[in-house]
């Protein structure tokens, strides 16, 4: 905002230079028309251009505040990855604590029936009502019956406990290919969630970047708007001072002569003045003469005068003798008047609530031209229409 209100004021210290031409335009030769068209013509030519930056700014605004919309859409879809991702984690971790749990009990629950099987096999051996006969010393076919029994029933018992065994060792397999399955599920979310996580912080660091640029933008294009309007105002002031002109060398030469005496000034000291004059307003100098970049939008501009900012409610008061040539209201400037001196030398006040003084009126140094409200004063120093730097003519020691 700050950059935005340096170049107004740029803005208006060169058009206020254009309006203090026009005025002077008006005591010009019959060729002068002929130049104030040519000025005219350049003043359309720039407005042609500006114009097309504008749009071309606006086309460009546009396109960064298109980009920041689909970046807004592409960030809420990764926050809202992320958030089903994070839950998603969370039912994991609470199944791989499930799953967990069952690969510990298959497997202990394998390891009692091993050692079960074990013993029980064991077990039959030791407390048989009898040993095992060789099969060469069996005489009476009823043991040898018996003996086929017994085989038969501990091959049985082996079988069926193999297969127990077997069960369970395969339901811990399974358990424990579960929790392998569900390990690698989480690994692959997090996996997910940190790549989901890394765009949208990439994505936060665009649209910061991206919001800058459309601040600046839009700075350079009401910049540019601004300087549109400016310069649109400044041909319409061209346009009507040619036309003024053109009607004022149709008046009578005397009476143009005499306007010319009224403002020649009378003190022909004026040059000699130079470095002890008083300023129009005492207080500090808050712009001054000469040319300056914006530092936002880079752009130069020149500023043909000063501004003075003092006490609200001071006099405007008239550095030296002189003739008042103009007076009128500028957008900007409110009331302005031009001074014409000795030796060639017009001086602008701007900014001013009020007036004191009339056209063709007749100064003394320190006389009262107005009143600013707000204690601001635009001021400028010029030898023809050539601007001239006014810390190299008037003392702010206040001596």
């Amino acid at each position: 905002m700050g950059s935005r209100v340096c170049s107004l004021r740029a803005l208006r210290f060169v058009f206020g230079a254009l309006l203090f031409s026009f005025c002077l335009g008006l005591n010009s030769r019959a060729e002068d028309v002929a130049d104030k068209r040519k000025e005219l013509s350049q003043i359309r030519s720039e407005l042609e251009r500006s114009q097309r930056r504008v749009d071309s700014l606006r086309g460009e605004e546009s396109g960064v505040t298109l980009s920041l919309s689909r970046l807004d859409k592409r960030l809420a879809k990764d926050e809202k990855e992320i958030t089903l991702l994070t839950n998603r984690l969370r039912s994991l971790k609470g199944e791989l604590r499930e799953s967990e749990a069952r690969v510990g009990a298959h497997r202990d629950a394998y390891t009692r029936r091993t050692g079960k099987f074990l013993d029980d096999v064991a077990d039959m051996y030791m407390h048989s009502a009898a040993p095992l006969p060789s099969l060469w010393a069996l005489s009476d076919p009823n043991q040898e019956a018996d003996l086929e029994w017994r085989s038969l029933y501990l091959a049985d018992i082996g079988s069926w406990g193999r297969h127990v065994v077997e069960a369970s060792r395969d339901s811990a397999l399974s358990a424990e290919l579960s929790f392998d399955k569900a390990q690698k599920a989480q690994l692959e979310v997090k996996r997910l969630r940190t790549r989901r996580q890394k765009s949208v912080t990439a994505g936060r660091s665009q649209k910061e970047k991206s919001l800058e640029t459309l601040a600046t933008v839009r700075q350079i294009r009401e910049s540019e708007s601004d300087r549109l309007l400016y310069l649109s105002e400044s041909a319409k002031q061209m346009a009507d001072l040619i036309a003024r002109l053109e009607s004022s060398q149709k008046a009578p030469a005397a009476k143009g002569k005499g306007a010319r005496a009224a403002k020649r000034g009378a003190t022909g000291r004026f040059v000699a003045l130079k470095g002890q004059m008083d300023p129009p307003i005492r207080g500090q100098v808050q712009s001054p003469f000469g040319w300056k970049q914006d530092p936002v939008t880079k752009l130069k501009s020149f500023s043909p005068g000063v501004e003075i900012q003092g006490a609200a409610g001071f006099t405007v008061r008239a550095i030296a003798d002189g003739a008042v040539v103009y007076v009128g209201v500028m957008r900007g400037y409110q009331n302005f008047v031009i001074v014409n001196h000795d030796d060639g030398y017009y001086s602008t006040y701007g900014g001013m609530s009020s007036v004191t003084v009339a056209l063709d009126q007749t100064l003394t140094a320190r006389d009262a031209i107005g009143v600013t409200a707000d204690g601001r004063v635009r001021f400028e120093l010029r030898r023809g229409q050539e601007a001239v730097d006014p810390a190299r003519w008037l003392d702010y020691t206040g001596r």
